[in-house]
């Protein structure tokens, strides 16, 4: 079925309203997946914070061009794509997607954009999405620098403790021995 002109602008419009709040644009190659699975994937990403869009290349790549980015275009990506907008964290998709591909054939992530002030974006292929995947989360890397600030004062406080234990052992031994 033909999209009209007026849904093909409320699309366009839609892309242009996500990209610019986007952290990060990933896309992903959703051929294959039941009308069951698709719909699992949407649900999860609503639950992630992503917003999921299926649209036409041509309408991708105009979204893309008219917010000024070059560095990739949906037009070269095989296969029938869904563009993903991560407003919130920009790893998020790639961990989402990495777990959801492990349960669904068929699924996979074809390229990425990690969004930035600066003048370029930088292009995400497959790899580096795997790669992004493997990152610990916000909260798992302050949990680490937390303990690793902590363990000298840690280590610190133990080996004063230890000269305490040690003379706490030794006044106990004496004071068995005068009872005895």
């Amino acid at each position: 079925m033909a999209t009209t002109r007026e849904k093909k602008k409320a699309i366009l419009a839609r892309i242009n309203d996500y990209i610019p709040q986007s952290k990060s644009i990933v896309f992903v190659d959703m051929q294959g997946l039941t009308v069951k699975s698709a719909n699992d994937l949407r649900t999860q990403c609503d639950q992630a914070g992503i917003r999921c869009l299926v649209a036409k290349k041509t309408l991708l790549a105009k979204a893309l061009e008219d917010a000024g980015i070059t560095e990739v275009t949906p037009r070269t990506i095989e296969g029938e794509i869904a563009a993903t907008f991560s407003m919130e964290d920009e790893i998020a998709p790639a961990k989402l997607f990495t777990r959801f591909a492990k349960d669904h054939e068929g699924f996979s992530m074809k390229a990425g954009l990690m969004m930035s002030e600066a003048p370029g974006n930088r292009l995400l292929d497959t790899l580096s999405l795997n790669q992004l995947a493997t990152l610990p989360s916000r909260e798992e890397l302050l949990a680490k620098l937390v303990g690793s600030l902590n363990a000298p004062v840690s280590g610190i406080v133990n080996v004063l403790a230890g000269n305490l234990r040690g003379l706490v052992t030794v006044l106990h031994a004496m004071s068995e021995k005068t009872n005895v």
